[in-house]
């Protein structure tokens, strides 16, 4: 019935709390589902994050609600991914191209995926869950750089045409992955001649910028 009090309810914390219950069943719940039901919770909650997140007023008038959804399709991912889910990666990063609203809220979800197995994985899976999204994430990083490289270089050749907020969103998101990353993407690429050249000035970008760095200056 949650997706019948998230369609009809007008209260934030009715909502908030049915996306508490669905959270709770797919932790403790998931394994007993049918396969018809797990497919089903999966696909309306990718549809609903994808409509809020495509609307760029939405998106900020239901701010905290589409962040709770971000985390539960984060505890769907930990569930289905990669075994029945494996292409999550290549079809959140496809989705993204053509909407910038909608690509800020990716990067949001992929620094959600990337804290719950690097910082917080130890504390809520096994170690063999944790090693295989490792290694999942680790197969599938050239997708994550390539939409980075994307926004960077629509920024690059028409300044001003990236939204200063998916900018930031992306630095930080890719700060969360340098310190794992293969050291191609980081040492053969212009990945630091384009941190120092585009996000050092002007000021609203330098924090980010000084995460990557301070990440890329502290690998072995």
């Amino acid at each position: 019935v949650v997706d019948t009090v998230l369609a009809n309810s007008e209260s934030p914390d009715t909502k908030f709390f049915c996306l508490n219950i669905l959270e709770n069943v797919i932790q403790q719940r998931w394994k007993v589902l049918s396969e018809e039901h797990r497919n089903g919770i999966r696909a309306y909650v990718v549809m609903l994050i994808n409509r809020l997140a495509s609307d760029e007023e939405t998106a900020k008038s239901q701010k905290h609600f589409l962040t709770k959804l971000n985390e539960t399709l984060i505890c769907i991912v930990k569930q289905e991914w990669p075994h029945s889910w494996a292409n999550f990666i290549p079809e959140i990063c496809a989705a993204s191209q053509n909407n910038q609203s909608m690509c800020e809220n990716t990067m949001r979800i992929l620094s959600l995926l990337s804290e719950e197995v690097f910082d917080f994985g130890k504390n809520t899976m096994t170690t063999k869950k944790v090693m295989q999204l490792k290694q999942s994430l680790n197969q599938h990083f050239k997708t994550i750089f390539e939409l980075c490289w994307f926004i960077f270089n629509n920024h690059r050749q028409v300044p001003g045409s990236v939204k200063s907020s998916l900018l930031s969103q992306t630095l930080t998101t890719l700060s969360h992955f340098l310190m794992w990353i293969p050291l191609g993407f980081i040492f053969e690429t212009e990945l630091i001649q384009v941190l120092l050249g585009h996000f050092w000035d002007p000021l609203e970008f330098r924090i980010g910028c000084v995460k990557c760095l301070n990440e890329i200056a502290c690998l072995h």
